[in-house]
């Protein structure tokens, strides 16, 4: 991060910014990863980076919608979203699962888990099971969350064939 601040690489400082908010928000640190997506976005937006800013928006919205900030994370999936005409698969991804976090904030329910359903269906185009991985790890939390276990099944067990049995316990 320093590094390019440094020597004024404003992408990749950014690029890092963004890393460092996805590891907090893992983590839980809704505030801090917020705080380095909102510098990211800073710094993306004058540069005409558009797929980067938009994963940036949507990453925030995902952020601001976790801690109950619904509107703020509205207004940010919006401007995501609209780079999404021509976006490729892995950014349609990010942000549906953005916009499912959104709703899932509002209590919206059925249009959250529908929002689920279509970034699974997303993965297919993208070919990397990493991805398939995650979005059925958040289908599963998701649907548990909201006293659905029973329709977790089929997921879980999609996620169990796709990754082996002694990962399945850490990433569900």
């Amino acid at each position: 991060r320093e590094l390019f601040a440094e020597i004024g690489n404003a992408f990749l400082l950014s690029y890092s910014l963004s890393s460092m908010a996805d590891v907090a928000f893992e983590k839980g640190d809704l505030k801090r990863s917020e705080k380095l997506l909102r510098e990211s976005i800073r710094l993306l937006a004058p540069l005409g980076q558009h797929r980067e800013l938009a994963e940036s928006q949507g990453n925030l919205a995902r952020s601001l919608a976790g801690q109950g900030k619904t509107d703020e994370a509205e207004r940010f999936l919006g401007e995501a979203q609209e780079y999404l005409s021509s976006a490729e698969p892995q950014l349609r991804l990010f942000i549906v699962l953005a916009e499912a976090a959104v709703r899932t904030a509002q209590e919206r329910q059925d249009e959250a888990e529908e929002l689920f359903v279509e970034a699974l269906a997303i993965t297919d185009e993208v070919d990397f099971p990493a991805f398939e991985a995650e979005v059925l790890r958040r289908i599963v939390r998701f649907l548990g969350d909201s006293g659905q276990n029973g329709k977790a099944a089929p997921y879980e067990e999609r996620l169990a064939a796709l990754v082996p049995a002694e990962r399945t316990a850490e990433i569900a």
